[in-house]
């Protein structure tokens, strides 16, 4: 990825569209559309695919003696979203993936009612759908939806664990969704990468005096109202193995690990109040669902000391920002 905003010392950066005014949030970014909608329901029966020992009976609740039945009362308030919502917001993004060494969109570049997802990514988005419909099923609410205290909902796919319950629901959901789809679920990584944030930003802020912990909270309720999608890059591309090389900021070309180039940069908060960010470089791999995400969360890929300080930068960015470069592989359908 070429340089990106983000936002440690609190950013984004201006929109690049006019569909999206203000792009910023946590440590980084915000700006996709927020939609009002009505989900979708449908009632279907549960799978079993062939050679795979069945989902738990635990799984397939029946929404009339299932312990969420209360949420079906309050459904058109659920922060639930629908894979319509998200492809739309796939549609609306600028092309920065590139295959084979070209430019590509998302779309399949038809208009009108003809247009939709190109075909190289109909693989994953598949995926994603199964994510969608199943936290849209009343049979599964109980595993796939989150109620909060005040009585609204949101996908535990953007939850953070608050006990061992929701550790195990967690993953029988990520159970349940893996054998509809046969492999990764796909979203299990942003998940991750928000809850492990969540600690992180709240162990340094009560060392150092910052703020990041109200930063990411703010992030986490913006991806829970809009039910995005978020995939985690966290894996460097590292550079030189040589041991005389071993961290970070010692490699000979400094964008083998990811890390701040400018700081104190201009931009603007989600609600469009100006603030201070910062911009980053570097490349990140082994992203499989990074074209088809709505956020991209990177994280450092190794223990970082104060040498490395600069390198040491956790954000969030649209997978379609400016400076965001995808290169990815033709996927297998």
């Amino acid at each position: 990825a070429a340089p990106g905003r983000c936002h440690r010392a609190g950013h984004g950066g201006a929109g690049h569209c006019p569909s999206h005014p203000a792009r910023c949030g946590f440590l980084a970014q915000q700006g996709v559309h927020r939609r009002k909608s009505r989900a979708a329901w449908s009632v279907r029966t549960p799978g079993k695919a062939a050679g795979v020992s069945p989902v738990p009976a635990v799984l397939p609740r029946k929404s009339g003696n299932s312990p969420m039945k209360n949420v079906l009362e309050v459904y058109l308030k659920m922060a639930i979203g629908t894979y319509e919502q998200y492809k739309e917001r796939l549609l609306s993004m600028k092309p920065n993936v590139y295959l084979n060494g070209k430019k590509i969109d998302r779309s399949n570049g038809k208009t009108g009612a003809e247009r939709d997802l190109a075909d190289w990514i109909v693989g994953g988005t598949y995926v994603m759908k199964q994510c969608y419909d199943t936290a849209n099923d009343p049979d599964y609410a109980d595993v796939c939806v989150v109620k909060d205290p005040d009585g609204s909902v949101h996908n535990r796919s953007t939850h953070i664990h608050q006990s061992v319950e929701d550790l195990l629901k967690k993953q029988l959901m990520t159970r349940l969704i893996c054998h509809r789809v046969g492999g990764c679920m796909q979203r299990c990584m942003g998940s991750d990468a928000l809850n492990a944030l969540f600690s992180v930003t709240y162990d340094c802020d009560q060392a150092c005096g910052t703020e990041y912990h109200a930063r990411l909270q703010k992030y986490i309720k913006y991806c829970q109202e809009n039910d995005l999608v978020c995939n985690c890059a966290q894996t460097d591309v590292k550079g030189s193995r040589n041991p005389k090389y071993k961290r970070a900021h010692m490699q000979p070309d400094p964008d083998q690990f990811f890390h701040i180039v400018d700081t104190d940069v201009d931009g603007l908060d989600i609600d469009g109040t100006p603030t201070k960010g910062i911009i980053v470089r570097g490349a990140k791999i082994c992203n499989s669902c990074a074209p088809y995400v709505d956020e991209i969360i990177a994280l450092p890929t190794k223990f970082m000391d104060s040498e490395d300080r600069d390198y040491a930068v956790a954000f969030a960015l649209p997978a379609d920002w400016d400076g965001i470069k995808l290169m990815a592989l033709p996927g297998q359908h």
